[in-house]
């Protein structure tokens, strides 16, 4: 996924999460996201105030604010499944 600020995120099944800048160079690493909950990345998306949500197959959501340097883990209610493969942002901001 690439953010609005040009950055290029990606997610994986074993690895955490990558930052790359518009080169391809790696700019940060998210190792923390697999190792701590053994979470496989699934879908990412930016909301409006430029945090990324990270979809899991856990039906956990890993909301990331670089900018703090910030990862909460989140757990939504009312998940009809475990796996969080799909996330979108409509045009009025809210995340599905």
């Amino acid at each position: 996924m690439e953010t609005s600020q040009g950055e290029i995120w990606v997610g994986s099944i074993n690895k955490g999460l990558q930052v790359y800048d518009a080169q391809f160079q790696l700019q940060k690493s998210y190792d923390q996201v697999n190792q701590k909950a053994k979470l496989q990345i699934w879908c990412l998306v930016e909301d409006q105030f430029r945090r990324v949500w990270a979809g899991t197959n856990k039906g956990t959501l890993v909301l990331m604010q670089p900018e703090k340097n910030l990862i909460n883990y989140l757990k939504p209610p009312g998940l009809s499944g475990p796996i969080l493969s799909i996330a979108t942002r409509d045009a009025t901001g809210t995340i599905w």
